[in-house]
Order: C-alpha cells, then sequence, then structure tokens
C-alpha cells in the first residue's frame, strides 16, 4: 500500500513538473489563458497530493503580466524560502524580478537584478536575462556600466 502511494505520488509530480513547463511554455509564447489554466491544474494536483504548488512558472506569468501588486508579494515569499539555496529558483527569482521591473519601467532595480543572475552563472537563465540586461542598460544609457 505505502509502495503504491509513494508510486502515484512520484506520477503525480512528473505531471506536476510538465504542467509547469506548459505553462512557462504557454506564458512565453503570449498565451496566458492556457499558462493560467496549466497553473491552476498543477496547484489542482498539488492540493490532490499535499504538496505545495510549483511557483516559477506563477513567478513567470506574474512577471509577464506586470501586476506589481500580485507579483512582488509572491517574489518577496519565494525570496525569503529561497534564500539559504543558492541558484535554481533564486536565480529564476531574479529573472523574472528583471523582467517585472523592465515592464513596469524601474530600470535600476531590472539591472540590479539581471546582474545578480550573471553572477550566479547559471547558463540556462543568464541566456534568458541578457534581454533584460540589455533593455534596462539601454534605458539608463546616459550612465556607465559600472554605475548600475
Amino acid at each position: 500500500m505505502a509502495g503504491e502511494v509513494r508510486a502515484r505520488r512520484g506520477l503525480a509530480g512528473l505531471l506536476r513538473l510538465g504542467l509547469g513547463q506548459k505553462a512557462c511554455d504557454a506564458a512565453l509564447t503570449g498565451d496566458l489563458g492556457r499558462a493560467v489554466a496549466a497553473i491552476a491544474e498543477e496547484e489542482a494536483i498539488a492540493d490532490a497530493v499535499g504538496d505545495a504548488p510549483l511557483v516559477y512558472c506563477r513567478l513567470l506569468l506574474a512577471a509577464l503580466r506586470g501586476r506589481a501588486t500580485e507579483a512582488l508579494p509572491l517574489f518577496w515569499a519565494v525570496a525569503a524560502a529561497e534564500s539559504a539555496q543558492p541558484g535554481g529558483r533564486v536565480t529564476n527569482l531574479n529573472w523574472t524580478t528583471a523582467l517585472l521591473h523592465n515592464g513596469l519601467g524601474d530600470y535600476p532595480a531590472a539591472l540590479a537584478a539581471a546582474r545578480r543572475v550573471l553572477d550566479d552563472g547559471e547558463l540556462f537563465h543568464v541566456g534568458g536575462t541578457l534581454p533584460e540586461l540589455i533593455e534596462a542598460r539601454r534605458q539608463l544609457r546616459d550612465r556607465p556600466l559600472s554605475a548600475g
């Protein structure tokens, strides 16, 4: 019985990861309705198996929507929970923070967040963050790079 429960929970975890990827893909290609639906499905499965919902796709969607009142509390909660673990979600958090702040026109904050991603050096996130870094720098073009 316990083995069957573990196996089902493992399968649910794989399904949840797939739904998270589907949500991120949909968000990045502009299909926000599909992203919201995938997030809702992942959250329902997480609730059914007693796990916390995945956060990275929610972070991305909140950043892309530019809803600071929705995004910032989520960012702060993730930052507080993940600050002890370098890389991974913290790097993802910095990327989505740069994305959000560029969208809101807060270019110094976007630049600072993008630089944190570059400092972490995770290749996957660095590639996604470079456009945010470039946009923030373009908007702040009258400042030398070292001045931020």
